[in-house]
């Protein structure tokens, strides 16, 4: 990314230099910390000279980041970019290392010191995100935390095929299951439910319904459907789920069926396999109008009748919004195709299978909190899939657990301290800079009648 943005814009000012009859381009005269930077673009005009701190930085960082050694007509890429590229490997705990890397460990390092404090904070909800990262960061406890207690939660959830040993596959119910994975766990299986500002009408809020991301990540369906490929990637995944699953179960003195448990784990990942297959690569997801599609709560039982949508919203809210919450109730479906295909895919699968897939995605996610030999056995899956040779520092992982289940709380957190108003006038001001922008394109077109430009000018 940071060769591609650098090129595109070291290539757009030289064509621009030479469209524009230029004599002279010189980018390379610092001095100290004032950089002198010549463009000139008309033989009658004298040079701009730049000399503030923004300029001087993005210019050390290009120079740092070039090999002047490679003559740029053999191999330009390596000549804008080489330097960079020989001076920042990967790290070890790293899938990949680019400027956004550097920048997300400045803002994790920010993030660590406020989740650290003891400085009190209100609303009560920013605090509980210190109480979460200090309590995933309390290894000594952990240590003696035992995989039965991640059982004994489910067994006040719903049923696992694994920890019962009279499941009855008639009398599993998915809604009751999925409720309250979502209440206690926090993770959407199967699919996404959440509350956001309508794309239509961003002055309300709307409830969505979306698909969920797969095991492996958002964005590997290819794991799944490509063994041509990747030909060792879904065997490392089985075998993953399989140690896991041992571990699990051998921690809490559950004795299990090792034929049986690979039967399973076979049929967990070959019904993953089929979500694969409709799930709408992110490419695809660019259209909002797509995306939106309102119906009712009565539609969502055709569309998805597997589901008690009533029962299951009503188990997710607050008292207080049970009395609007009925057949008349607006839900905004994002992917169409993909509810369609889901509730086709679940009429024909055996509740066994679901069960132990809802049951595999949650401990998949906790067992992250289960101590170093549960850390060694995803190091095993995170080698194959992305070359990642250590796990990220337990602080990371922390912080970034923290981020990920109270968003809110923790970007407020950061921008009471890292955001002053000043800079949040600066985003303003561009922001409003982008509008009028738009505004003034809008009125200068004429390819577009004036009823349509009003109501574009009026979005």
């Amino acid at each position: 990314m940071y060769g591609e943005l650098l090129g595109l814009g070291l290539i757009a000012l030289l064509e621009l230099s030479s469209s524009a009859g230029t004599k002279a381009f010189t980018s390379d005269i610092l001095n100290g910390n004032e950089l002198s930077l010549q463009l000139n673009f008309n033989t009658n005009s004298s040079p701009e000279k730049i000399d503030t701190i923004g300029y001087t930085v993005a210019a050390n960082n290009i120079l740092n980041s070039m090999n002047t050694t490679t003559n740029p007509c053999d191999n330009f890429f390596q000549y804008a970019c080489g330097r960079w590229i020989h001076e920042h490997p990967i790290p070890d705990d790293k899938s990949g290392y680019g400027t956004f890397v550097i920048t997300t460990n400045i803002v994790r390092n920010q993030m660590k010191a406020l989740l650290e404090s003891n400085e009190t904070v209100t609303p009560e909800c920013i605090d509980v995100a210190r109480i979460l990262y200090k309590a995933c960061m309390n290894v000594d406890k952990i240590k003696v935390v035992k995989t039965e207690q991640l059982i004994d939660a489910f067994r006040k959830i719903g049923k696992w095929p694994f920890i019962e040993e009279n499941w009855d596959n008639y009398t599993f119910d998915i809604t009751d299951m999925l409720a309250s994975v979502t209440e206690t766990f926090g993770d959407p299986i199967l699919f996404k439910i959440f509350i956001d500002a309508e794309s239509k009408n961003t002055t309300v809020h709307g409830l969505y319904i979306d698909q969920a991301d797969l095991g492996l990540g958002s964005g590997t369906q290819d794991y799944y459907l490509n063994p041509t490929k990747f030909p060792t990637h879904l065997n490392a995944y089985k075998e993953y789920q399989l140690d896991t699953l041992k571990l699990v179960l051998s921690g809490a003195n559950i004795s299990y069926d090792i034929s049986q448990l690979i039967t399973d784990v076979n049929d967990v990942t070959a019904f993953e396999i089929e979500i694969a297959k409709f799930i709408e690569p992110e490419a695809n997801r660019h259209d909002s109008s797509r995306l939106y599609n309102k119906r009712m709560i009565a539609d969502l039982y055709k569309l998805f009748p597997q589901i008690d949508w009533i029962k299951f919203l009503i188990h997710l809210t607050p008292t207080s919004m049970h009395d609007i919450i009925d057949n008349n109730t607006n839900i905004i479906v994002q992917e169409m195709g993909f509810i369609k295909n889901l509730s086709n895919l679940l009429s024909i699968t055996s509740n066994r299978i679901i069960a132990n897939y809802i049951s595999w995605r949650i401990i998949d996610v906790w067992s992250d909190i289960l101590g170093k030999v549960f850390d060694d056995i995803r190091l095993k899956l995170l080698r194959v899939m992305s070359g990642q040779q250590k796990m990220m520092p337990r602080w990371q992982r922390c912080v970034q657990r923290s981020e990920n289940l109270l968003a809110q709380a923790t970007g407020a957190l950061f921008v009471r301290k890292h955001f002053s108003s000043s800079i949040r006038k600066e985003v303003m001001d561009i922001l409003e800079n982008v509008q009028k922008a738009f505004r003034d394109t809008v009125k200068e077109i004429d390819w577009m009648d004036n009823s349509t430009k009003n109501a574009a000018l009026q979005k």
